[in-house]
């Protein structure tokens, strides 16, 4: 048989290219046929939750909402509204602009409650009150929205005790105290509770202490209720944003600013030049 310039004879080439490109055809054909058994099992479980997966008549469904002044509460309740849910939606006041534009609605499903999650008596009026509404209508409270939350942003060293107080009695006190005091409805409807957390609640980033680590208190708050109430039947879900600090109204640099200004040492004052820090509201 006649040699190559190489050396190598026409069966030495075709049985090296044997060797080296037979082992990756199989292997090609063996990673195809397990990326469509893959896909085939992909679909056949996706069939079956679908076709498993329990409808529940909304119009007999109760959903209390925390933080609906502004951002995500306030459209979530108009949302669910639409819907066909009756939406319990807390304002830290009920003659707030986001408040009145709730009241317009003409469906009959949204109450609007004054709701400052800090405050016991008010948590508690508002049980009264859903708990009035489920024995006049039947409607029971199948989900609680822990949505009411914030923002304060600043170094550590320039953040006052207030301040680091203040928001943890909002986002983390507020949600125990809201989840307290509505659990026994949630339980008996075999509903879910939703706590907004953030991002932040798995990092951490400058300028971000007093809010961070009440998001990470809200996750391990929500991961204990979880495993609690597995027993119950009652879902806990966390929903973590990402950055929608302007668009939720939480952040506004005016005011975090001016809030700061009062307590920055000296030694700062050249170093805050043209900066500036946010904050927001509940």
């Amino acid at each position: 048989m006649a040699a190559l310039p190489i050396g190598l004879t026409y069966w030495d080439v075709g049985r090296l290219v044997t060797i080296v490109c037979l082992p990756l055809l199989l292997s090609c054909c063996y990673v195809t046929t397990f990326l469509v058994c893959l896909s085939v099992i992909y679909v056949a479980f996706y069939l079956y939750r679908k076709s498993t997966i329990k409808r529940i008549p909304v119009s007999r469904q109760g959903v209390l909402i925390t933080g609906c002044d502004t951002g995500f509460g306030h459209e979530f309740a108009k949302r669910l509204d639409s819907l066909g849910f009756t939406v319990f939606a807390g304002c830290l006041s009920d003659q707030s602009d986001g408040a009145k534009n709730l009241k317009t609605s003409k469906t009959g499903r949204l109450h609007v409650l004054g709701l400052n999650i800090t405050k016991d008596d008010e948590v508690l009026k508002a049980v009264t009150y859903v708990t009035k509404i489920h024995e006049k209508t039947g409607c029971g409270l199948w989900a609680l929205v822990n949505n009411a939350g914030l923002n304060m942003l600043g170094d550590i060293e320039l953040c006052t005790m207030e301040m680091f107080y203040k928001i943890s009695e909002v986002n983390m006190y507020g949600m125990v105290r809201v989840t307290k005091a509505f659990l026994p409805l949630i339980r008996k409807s075999k509903g879910r509770i939703l706590n907004t957390t953030s991002v932040k609640g798995r990092l951490c980033l400058p300028k971000n202490a007093a809010y961070v680590i009440t998001k990470f208190g809200g996750e391990a708050f929500s991961d204990v209720l979880r495993l609690e109430m597995l027993k119950f039947g009652v879902r806990v879900i966390v929903i973590e944003p990402g950055n929608f600090g302007g668009a939720t109204g939480m952040l506004n640099e005016q005011s975090n600013l001016a809030r700061l200004t009062p307590y920055l040492p000296e030694s700062w004052m050249d170093y805050l030049v043209d900066r500036t820090f946010a904050s927001g509201k509940q």
